[in-house]
Formats: C-alpha cells, sequence, structure tokens
C-alpha cells in the first residue's frame, strides 16, 4: 500500500460528548457533536502556504457535516492550524469546550503536529518552539461533562494511551486512538484509516452507521494492509476505550458515497465528488485535495467506473499473480475457486483462481460482509 511515509505528524484530537448509545435511526439526533481540530506543520513543502499544508482537520470537518448531522443536534466546529495554533490559543479553546460541553455532547479532537514521547511523556510541538504535553490534554478532558474521543497521528503518538510499557491512565471519560507506538514514527496511516471508517468502510453490520466499536475494530485490520509487504517496519495503532464511552455511539451515517479506487496499481479509499457518464470524480480519503504539491498532496481525480469500485455484494480484492499482487474486481464464485477480472486488463484476461491467491485490503472484509451499502447508491 502506497502511504506517504513521513515523520511529520498529523495529530488530529477528535472530542466527541458522548450520551447513552443512539443506535435506533428513528431515536431523535442526540446533544452537540463539538470537533476541535488542531494541526501545525512549521515546514510546509514548496508550493504550499503553512495553513494549506494543515490540511487534515478540514477533512474531519467535511465528514462530520456531511454524514453526522443527523446523528445530533448540532455540529459545532472549531479548528486551530498553522500559525494560529499556538498553546494559549489551544488552551482557551478547551477551556471555552469545559464550559459549553453537556452531558449529552460528545468532544471530538483531531490533532496534527509533529511530536514524540520523551521521559516526560507524549508531547505535541506548536508554533514559538512551544509542546503540549497529553497530561495537560487529559486533565482537561477529564474536566468535560460528557465523554470525548481522541484521534492523534504522531510520530510516538502511542505514549498519549500508555504512559508507560502496559499502563493506561485515561480518564473514565476518554477514549483514544494514537497512530503508532510509542517509539515509533507515523505518517497519514491514521488519517486514512479513520476516513475510511467514518465515511462507511466500517459498517460491519450493515445497519448504515458506524459506531465508535466498528471504528475501533476497522483500525487495527486496515493498518496491517500498509504495512503487509514491509517485513519488519510494521507499525501498528494503540487505542483504549474507558467503560465510561459507550463502544456503542453512532459517530457517522453511512451514504453510499464511499468507494474504493484503484491508481498506479493501489486500492486507496475515496468519496465520489460528482458523477458522470462512464466515470466520476472522486476525493482521496486521508489526504490533501486542495494541493499538488507536498508527501500527502493528492487532489480530486476523473476516473473511468473500472478503476472505481463501487459499493456491492463483492468487495475490492487483490489476486496474485505470478508473486505481484494485482487490484482486481470478483467476478463470480465456482465450488471453491473465483472468477476475477485484473483492473485495468483486457477481459481476455479474467481467471479463475484458490481463494488463497486473493486477499481484501480494506479490513479484510469478506465478500458475505459487502451487504452493508448494498442498494444505497
Amino acid at each position: 500500500m502506497s502511504v506517504a511515509r513521513y515523520c511529520t505528524l498529523v495529530l488530529m484530537p477528535v472530542w466527541l460528548c458522548l450520551a447513552a448509545s443512539p443506535s435506533p435511526a428513528q431515536q431523535p439526533p442526540r446533544g452537540r457533536l463539538h470537533f476541535f481540530g488542531i494541526a501545525y506543520d512549521e515546514a510546509p513543502a514548496p508550493g504550499t502556504t503553512v495553513d494549506n499544508f494543515n490540511y487534515a482537520p478540514d477533512n474531519f470537518t467535511r465528514l462530520f457535516q456531511s454524514q453526522s448531522k443527523t446523528l445530533f443536534s448540532e455540529i459545532r466546529i472549531s479548528t486551530l492550524k498553522g500559525h494560529r495554533a499556538t498553546k494559549p490559543a489551544v488552551a482557551e479553546q478547551l477551556f471555552l469546550l469545559q464550559k459549553i460541553a453537556r452531558a449529552d455532547d460528545l468532544a471530538v479532537v483531531y490533532w496534527g503536529t509533529h511530536g514524540g514521547t520523551n521521559r516526560k511523556g507524549w508531547g505535541a510541538n506548536l508554533p514559538g518552539d512551544q509542546v503540549i504535553y497529553g497530561t495537560e490534554i487529559k486533565q482537561a478532558l477529564a474536566a468535560l461533562p460528557c465523554p470525548s474521543i481522541v484521534l492523534i497521528s504522531t510520530c510516538g503518538s502511542g505514549g498519549f494511551v500508555r504512559t508507560r510499557p502496559g499502563e493506561i491512565d485515561l480518564p473514565t471519560n476518554v477514549a483514544a486512538a494514537a497512530a503508532c507506538g510509542r517509539r515509533r514514527s507515523a505518517s497519514n496511516e491514521l488519517d486514512i484509516t479513520m476516513l475510511e471508517a467514518l465515511s462507511g468502510f466500517a459498517d460491519f453490520n450493515a445497519d448504515g452507521q458506524v459506531t465508535l466499536s466498528e471504528a475501533l475494530r476497522y483500525l487495527p485490520q486496515r493498518y496491517q494492509e500498509f504495512f503487509r509487504d514491509e517485513s519488519g517496519d510494521d507499525i501498528a495503532p494503540i487505542f483504549h476505550r474507558p467503560d465510561g464511552v459507550s463502544a456503542d455511539i453512532a459517530l457517522a451515517k453511512v451514504e453510499g458515497n464511499h468507494v474504493a479506487v484503484t491508481v498506479d496499481g493501489t486500492w486507496y479509499g475515496a468519496t465520489i465528488a460528482e458523477r458522470m457518464k462512464g466515470k466520476a470524480k472522486v476525493r482521496f480519503l486521508g489526504y490533501d485535495s486542495t494541493s499538488s504539491h507536498g508527501g500527502y498532496a493528492m487532489p480530486d481525480r476523473v476516473l473511468d467506473n473500472e478503476y472505481i469500485d463501487f459499493a456491492g455484494e463483492m468487495p475490492p480484492a487483490e489476486v496474485e499473480s505470478e508473486g505481484t499482487w494485482y487490484p482486481a474486481r470478483i467476478l463470480d464464485r465456482q465450488q471453491g475457486s473465483w472468477r476475477v477480472h485484473y483492473i485495468g486488463y483486457p477481459d481476455s484476461d479474467d481467471e479463475v483462481v484458490p481463494r488463497k491467491r486473493i486477499r481484501f485490503p480494506f479490513a479484510g472484509s469478506p465478500p458475505e460482509a459487502r451487504q452493508r451499502t448494498k442498494g444505497r447508491n
């Protein structure tokens, strides 16, 4: 899987104030969703501005505004990007959240900066050579009257969840997901994975919405695909959900707009930006759609339908042929074997292969699980 591998940290804190479980779609919306996104990289790529390079909070903002609006009575957005993301500004927003949050709300914090874990624990770099430590963020979240979810996508971010190996000190109202372990480097894997999950890839029970437990289930399975062929360089997410944060919290509705697309022989999660005859414009999940510069830049692209997997009964697959794995579409099953079409190749290359030559990159979802979005396109 071609994931940009840079130690530039995209740390996105996501605070969702959680109330009682809101499963049935017919129930009225729960309280408000407070999203606080922070992103700061002091060295943007050539051709980009500081604010443009810190795009990650905007990706989550768009998703929550479009796919969570019917689950909550109100969506409240606050972002600090680039040089505006100072430590005093962060502290002020956290204090404001403490003042306005209610018990039935949900707070989601996304944090994207450089950072790491040392003797003082996990810390994140902010403008002016300042550092904010995980202990400070946890103290602020512990004061909230509602549950919260924190997403941290930085190097060494596992130190926020586990202050020492095997030791977890998260407040009882705080669930957290970190991009990697205490001594590991990370790129945009957490961004990609969480956005894919919330867009609909993690709707495992096919009820039309994605819960916190489904998102956390999707996380480690999808990570395995990023590093499957990179022996010795595996990166695993670190996450924890205390009993005080319900696993059944619904975070997003599934609109059936999420698709898998293949570019240069690799599957990516995306959403449809515009449908056309025989093709569609897609937006890649977890990347910068606003720029063509930098390690995370992947502008919207128009692709022929051949390269787009519109969610159906069969999931996007990879098929091994002569030692190489190719993006493929499963056509049908035949007594223990499967007939497949290699994407981008003529129909004459279609073949029947045994199950052992097939793998499913999006959380290993078996064909039986693909009923989840049938009929929603």
